[in-house]
């Protein structure tokens, strides 16, 4: 994440664009792999997960869905991840 100083928390994500932004997932944690649908999702996180859960200076929350159509909140490490449109 060399482009970007590191977010901490919500109001930085959204100054830098990176909140809801389209994000593939390269390589998802293995106690995950089985239960989301496909490999894209968005910065972010759901409810009542908050930005305190997440290490940002080396993953960046991102809201996936899982395959019984509910959404999931992970820590998906940087290089694990592709920004979708930069």
């Amino acid at each position: 994440m060399g482009l970007f100083p590191v977010p901490k928390g919500l109001g930085d994500l959204e100054r830098m664009g990176l909140l809801n932004h389209p994000v593939e997932v390269l390589r998802l944690p293995d106690a995950h792999k089985d239960l989301i649908l496909g490999s894209k999702g968005v910065v972010g996180w759901e409810y009542s997960a908050t930005s305190s859960i997440f290490g940002m200076s080396k993953e960046l929350p991102m809201v996936l869905t899982k395959k019984n159509g509910s959404a999931v909140s992970l820590g998906i490490p940087f290089e694990d991840q592709r920004l979708m449109g930069f």
